[in-house]
């Protein structure tokens, strides 16, 4: 190679070898200092595709890892709750065994029967309190319902609650009824006797007048004999008839026995006087009444208007409780408190909009849609709360929506008319015109004169075979020249859900993600059984069911029933059981998966270290070399001075 001043050869190819090996070692040390073989696509593009996949597939695998532990948990919790109700059943079976033992008074028999409905309610509250991250395992599947807005004035602005069912206590299509009543503490009629004397005539009238002391309203119940020498049992059953026809729930009409007729006030706290009249001295009527001193609340009553059952809760102390604004004030802002109606099961939470210092009293409406009509709003008769009885209400649901429509609370009659004359009918309903007087029968249909005020009096017939009267409205109709239609409806409401009630499971379900795709083998599906004193037949009478054991023959009936019980409670723990093994062999598999998915991402990622340091030492030394062959080569331009001298 020839020796020249402009270029030096030899440094440069010194100097791009050692650019070379420079470089290598900086990516070795780039390996060495991250762990990771591949740190970009230019080191490996397909191991870095199938890595990252991997890497992905490992992190999903982990969480899932970790739903399947909490499966096994949830799990755990419910079958702790359910051997604790299994301690329960067994309890339950020795106490009905022991009841139905001939050695037994019937004292002694209530004295276990308490225990038993004691452990009944406590199973029914085990299952509804057994949850896990706020959710209920052995409770059942909630039902849902349509809330009905139509008799409530809870609040001006939103119904002022929310509702939440138990499916194993609300079936299908029921029908409830929430009325609210605030009561005064003041010293009220609690009990009336009624003895009616001999000797009746035919026309002999019997009148019982009720005054209700908490609502202030005064209601008449009129029985006239049919026949000279009538029996007093049969004049008694009429004028039971009349009494609960005309003063409904607040006060209860029953038989004590004989001539002998026995009015209680409701659990609510209504009070109430009494009057007695008839209109000749052939029969006789007397009274003899119990005063008590009932102490004042706000009362918060349900009643399921399909089976009649219900339940009244003074909810003072609760509301009181957690009213900051102070004792008896409405809650406000986000304040609730929850009232339980454990034995219709239904939970009811009342908030800010409810107005607890107004009695909820139901404001009849009316539209029309015939020109030139005035019609007021329906006064209602017989219910003491403002609104209609529930008798009134079962009535109603069974005419169809036709007629009475339960999402709004709607009574519609058909109005039919021509020139001077309109005609009121509806299927299923009766009516009156003008001073048929209260709680006297209607006839199909009404004929309302052209221009005139009238009264409208609205009757329906109950499903026991009497008629009740709903109310009462006053209407001008002006029908001009030509035949004309339409509706007259009134607001009859008072529903707190009806039709839309859409039952529950008995079963709760829960779904856990144990694999890292969104296919159905990923998913694992349970259902727990719901647990509670009515979904394993053993509710006792305290909550409304049928299990008791005061007597022999009730508790051989008791221990039966515990005895299935106990079976359906070993069924839903073997389920659990089951899933909960399925679960171990779940999770043991995703530990084994983890482990080789994370093998196979190592192998394409993780950095050898042994060899990569051998590397980087073959580099660092190259890098020495190359620095000292390059200042060799720098030094070769020396020779040709040399050549000057």
């Amino acid at each position: 190679m020839a020796l020249n001043v402009i270029s030096n050869f030899a440094a440069n190819v010194a100097q791009r070898n050692l650019r070379i090996t420079d470089a290598a070692a900086s990516d070795s040390i780039a390996k060495l200092s991250s762990g990771t073989r591949v740190n970009s696509a230019k080191d490996d593009a397909a191991s870095l595709a199938i890595g990252s996949r991997l890497r992905a597939e490992v992190a999903a695998l982990k969480t899932a890892s970790v739903n399947t532990n909490q499966a096994g948990s949830l799990l755990q919790i419910a079958d702790g709750a359910l051997a604790t109700v299994s301690d329960i059943l067994i309890r339950l079976k020795e106490l009905a065994v022991q009841a139905s033992s001939g050695q037994f008074s019937s004292v002694e028999r209530g004295v276990l029967d308490s225990e038993f409905q004691a452990l009944s309610e406590e199973i029914t509250r085990i299952s509804n309190d057994t949850e896990f991250n706020g959710t209920t395992l052995i409770a059942g599947g909630a039902s849902t319902a349509t809330v009905q807005n139509a008799a409530t004035n809870f609040g001006a602005a939103g119904n002022g609650y929310t509702i939440s069912v138990d499916p194993t206590k609300v079936a299908d299509n029921n029908a409830l009824r929430l009325s609210y009543d605030t009561v005064t503490a003041v010293a009220q009629v609690s009990t009336v006797t009624a003895a009616i004397g001999g000797g009746v005539v035919a026309g002999e009238i019997f009148t019982i007048a009720i005054t209700d002391n908490a609502a202030g309203a005064t209601y008449t119940a009129n029985y006239t004999v049919a026949t000279t020498g009538e029996a007093v049992t049969v004049v008694r059953d009429g004028l039971i008839t009349a009494l609960n026809n005309v003063v409904g729930n607040t006060v209860t009409a029953s038989s004590g026995g004989g001539g002998v007729v026995t009015l209680t006030a409701d659990t609510a706290g209504n009070g109430f006087s009494t009057v007695n009249t008839e209109n000749s001295a052939n029969g006789t009527l007397a009274l003899a009444t119990t005063t008590a001193n009932v102490v004042g609340g706000e009362f918060l009553s349900l009643t399921n208007v399909t089976d009649g059952a219900s339940q009244t809760v003074d909810i003072k102390s609760t509301l009181d409780g957690v009213a900051s604004a102070g004792v008896g004030q409405n809650l406000i802002q986000t304040e609730t408190a929850k009232i339980s109606f454990a034995s219709l099961g239904v939970d009811i939470t009342v908030d800010a909009n409810f107005d607890r210092t107004v009695d909820n009293i139901t404001t009849g409406t009316a539209t029309d849609s015939l020109t030139s009509t005035s019609t007021t709003a329906l006064s209602y008769v017989n219910d003491a709360d403002g609104g209609v009885l529930n008798d009134v209400l079962t009535a109603l649901l069974a005419l169809g929506s036709t007629v009475y429509d339960p999402a709004t609370g709607q009574l519609s009659l058909t109005a039919a008319g021509a020139a001077g004359i309109t005609t009121l009918s509806a299927a299923g309903i009766r009516l009156g015109v003008d001073g048929g007087g209260a709680g006297a029968v209607g006839a199909a249909t009404a004929d309302l004169e052209d221009a005139a005020s009238h009264t409208i009096e609205i009757f329906i017939d109950n499903a026991n075979g009497t008629t009740i009267q709903i109310g009462v409205a006053t209407a001008t109709f002006g029908v001009t020249a030509g035949a004309s239609a339409g509706t007259l409806d009134f607001n009859v409401g008072e529903l707190l859900f009806g039709a839309d009630v859409a039952k529950g499971s008995s079963t709760t379900s829960f779904s856990f993600k144990v694999g890292s795709g969104a296919e159905t083998y990923d998913d694992l599906s349970f259902s727990v059984s719901a647990a509670s004193a009515n979904a394993l037949g053993v509710l006792g009478t305290s909550q409304g069911g049928s299990l008791g054991i005061t007597t022999a023959a009730l508790a051989d009936t008791a221990s039966a029933a515990v005895s299935a019980a106990i079976n359906t409670l070993n069924q839903t723990r073997s389920d659990i059981g089951a899933a909960q093994n399925r679960l171990t062999f779940a999770a043991n598999n995703l530990a084994s998966a983890i482990e080789n998915q994370e093998a196979a991402r190592s192998g394409l990622l993780d950095l050898d270290i042994a060899a990569e340091i051998t590397t980087f030492t073959s580099k660092q030394i190259l890098l020495q070399t190359g620095v000292s062959t390059l200042a060799q080569a720098n030094q070769l331009g020396q020779n040709l001075l040399r050549l000057f001298q």
